[in-house]
């Protein structure tokens, strides 16, 4: 799924082409890609997600029909970080259900967009070569990959904030537009959790400072 995730960022990414023909190919492949690997996850865990990224393959569209390819690029975010957020949930319920397989195969999303394989310092990574070992291992790591997952996506959140304050500061509007929305998708991700934490009224509350 990793390989399937980059396959369509990448076919969003040559959407954005001043050549409709060549832009509306990639664009369906996008699509399809979408269709067929992670629009049933999106259903199960959160039609919301999937009516985000089916809105936003049709303006993308209407975008690269009226060459209006900035906008196709802000949502190409929105398309690209909800996918984080269904593999995301996909995880989560493998975890909580030991099926260290499916785990497995939604994690591929996370290590190719994050390579977190590179990074020594995280847990997940011994998680990850034991529980190819031996996968009843999950049982007593799932805790700590969720934690540090979750992680990611809040520095990530952060970092895309204050990029967008300074490229704001700069006088680059559209970097600004760029890494705010970067931020807002990511903190989709983090949303359930902080409801979970603080209850929806505030989370609400942090979700509308956020989009701000």
């Amino acid at each position: 799924l990793g390989d399937r995730w980059n396959l369509l960022n990448n076919a969003l990414k040559e959407a954005e082409n001043a050549n409709y023909s060549w832009a509306t190919k990639n664009l369906e492949q996008a699509k399809q890609i979408y269709s067929d690997y992670f629009k049933d996850a999106a259903l199960k865990f959160d039609p919301e997600s999937d009516e985000i990224i089916e809105s936003a393959f049709s303006y993308n569209a209407e975008y690269i029909k009226t060459k209006q390819l900035l906008e196709a690029s802000f949502n190409r975010q929105a398309i690209d970080k909800t996918i984080y957020k269904i593999a995301f949930m996909n995880i989560e319920e493998s975890l909580d259900d030991g099926d260290a397989d499916s785990f497995l195969k939604w994690f591929a999303v996370m290590e190719t967009k994050f390579a977190i394989s590179k990074n020594p310092d995280l847990i997940t990574n011994q998680a990850i070569s034991e529980i190819k070992k031996n996968p009843d291992k999950i049982h007593h790591y799932k805790d700590e990959i969720k934690s540090e997952l979750l992680n990611i996506f809040k520095l990530k959140t952060i970092e895309e904030i204050e990029e967008a304050i300074a490229a704001s500061d700069q006088g680059k509007p559209n970097d600004a537009i760029k890494f705010t929305y970067e931020g807002y998708y990511y903190y989709r991700t983090l949303h359930p959790h902080l409801v979970n934490t603080i209850g929806q009224d505030e989370a609400e509350r942090s979700e509308e400072h956020t989009s701000e």
